[in-house]
């Protein structure tokens, strides 16, 4: 009787399948039965895995699949075993390579690990001798103890954001590191925008983390800066998440297997943990010291590369302990970060991001929006909660852009407060009018801008100066009055916070 071999990947079928006096077994997931082909496969497949489950015995099922007939081997409740069989009773070469590379591209079968200690003897024996490779579960589960690119992933790190994984892996230098992963998106899997926005962000963290001196000398000469400033700024580069690697083996992902296998991912510098976190245990003055200058001048560093993040937000500016001192590092670059005019910002965080910005759709990128949002990460933690000002007046502007109504929790929040829901009630009526007479996000601001210059002055009055005039600078909507770019910001008003 022929041998019994299992195939632990696609070369090893091949190999196997070479051989005249083998009998060939592929492992099954069990899960499957739902997806595969109509007709007697899957009915009989269903039957065979109900038998299984209900005695504890290996199962074994002559079914008629794709291309010929098989015998099943189930045991409890899983499919171990499929053989194929001919005239001559075993499947062979070329032949038998195709039915069962038609079984894969059907959904049928697949390669995964069983726990073989349950299997009776015989089949135990076959499959232990032929080290079938691993049963993953879904991701980001199933990439704990694989190999990805040569880093080995040990843990989830994080698994919360709506766009990404954050694994833990080992790298071949045995630092633990971050390995993020763009997530499936439903219904589409992760195509080209994901892959172009995860390899487009570690290429920008990148250059700001490495950046030439003399090169920074001569961007800061172009932009019209003294040289002087490049020293100051180089020493920032450790102040921007340090990216190790950069993993794009596909295009776009639309097969779960080469997700599970060959997943897009960029390596980095692992962190403690983000702003949130460390807000609950820092004194806020030294806070706001410590962002003014890390932060300010990682981000000052990036625009005069002409690098802008676009998105900076409590969650993207990571936080490490280096002999027990606090060292922020700016993260999360956004893919829309050469700023060129032809761009496109189409990712806001309302609390945070400039509203000339959202009112023009995110057209017309500048720097200064980047000045804007990094002001207004300094009120947060200034103040302890962020400006309803810029809050109140970016939902409703998105609100008129995407014809929704702002989330009710949200408003309730904004409202709590008499001074604050006065200002919502304003902002409100101004948009509902707007929408009456048709008019757009842009005559909106205009209506509302006096009013808004107001809120900010009042609510930056209780600060001490010198962040006072620092945050009233960069929050006006007067965009010719703000700092052009992160390089004046940090020169003129962030290196006196510091």
């Amino acid at each position: 009787m022929a041998k019994l071999r299992v195939a632990a990947n696609i070369d090893k079928l091949s190999e196997l399948l070479s051989q005249q006096d083998v009998e060939l077994a592929m492992l099954i997931h069990g899960r499957l039965k739902n997806r595969l082909r109509a007709g007697d496969f899957r009915d009989l497949a269903g039957k065979l895995l109900e038998e299984a489950r209900e005695e504890d015995k290996l199962v074994r099922v002559k079914v008629t699949g794709p291309g010929g007939e098989y015998r099943l081997y189930a045991y409890k409740g899983m499919i171990v075993g499929a053989v194929g069989e001919t005239s001559e009773g075993v499947l062979l070469g070329p032949k038998a390579l195709q039915v069962l590379e038609d079984l894969r591209e059907a959904g049928v079968i697949d390669i995964w690990e069983v726990d073989i200690s349950a299997l009776p003897g015989e089949v135990a024996e076959a499959l232990g001798a032929a080290r079938p490779s691993e049963a993953r579960p879904p991701p980001p589960r199933g990439w704990i103890g694989l190999e990805l690119g040569g880093f080995r992933v040990v843990a989830i790190h994080s698994e919360k954001g709506a766009l990404n994984y954050i694994l833990r892996a080992e790298a071949p230098w045995g630092e633990v590191v971050a390995l993020k992963i763009p997530k499936l998106q439903p219904g589409r899997g992760v195509g080209g925008l994901e892959v172009y926005r995860l390899v487009s962000e570690a290429q920008a963290m990148a250059r700001v983390a490495t950046v030439d001196r003399r090169l920074l000398e001569r961007y800061l000469d172009l932009m019209g800066y003294t040289r002087d400033l490049a020293s100051t700024l180089e020493r920032r580069r450790d102040n921007v998440v340090r990216v190790y690697a950069i993993h794009a083996p596909l295009r776009s992902y639309e097969r779960a297997e080469d997700y599970l296998y060959r997943p897009p991912f960029a390596a980095m510098e692992l962190a403690d943990g983000d702003l949130l976190e460390l807000e609950r245990g820092e004194a806020r003055d030294e806070l706001v010291s410590a962002l003014a200058g890390q932060v300010g001048g990682a981000l000052a560093l990036a625009h005069a590369i002409g690098i802008g993040h676009f998105d900076l937000k409590p969650a993207n500016i990571l936080y490490k302990r280096v002999d027990g001192a606090v060292m922020l590092k700016l993260s999360d670059f956004t893919g829309y970060n050469r700023v060129d005019g032809r761009f496109v910002v189409n990712l806001f965080t309302p609390e945070y991001s400039d509203p000339l910005l959202i009112a023009a759709r995110g057209r017309g990128v500048r720097l200064d929006s980047d000045v804007f949002n990094l002001a207004a990460l300094l009120y947060r933690v200034a103040r302890g909660a962020p400006c309803y000002c810029i809050w109140a007046l970016n939902l409703y502007l998105l609100s008129l852009i995407t014809n929704r109504p702002p989330p009710d929790q949200v408003l309730r929040l904004l409202t709590s407060r008499g001074e604050a829901a006065r200002y919502v009630e304003e902002v409100r009526n101004a948009v509902t009018l707007a929408m009456r007479e048709r008019l757009g996000a842009s005559a909106v601001l205009d209506r509302l801008r006096a009013r808004y210059e107001e809120c900010i002055r009042s609510n930056t009055s209780r600060l001490r100066e010198p962040l006072r005039s620092a945050l009233r600078r960069a929050l006006t909507l007067n965009q010719r009055a703000r700092p052009r770019d992160a390089v004046d910001f940090y020169a003129r008003n962030l290196l006196s916070l510091a």
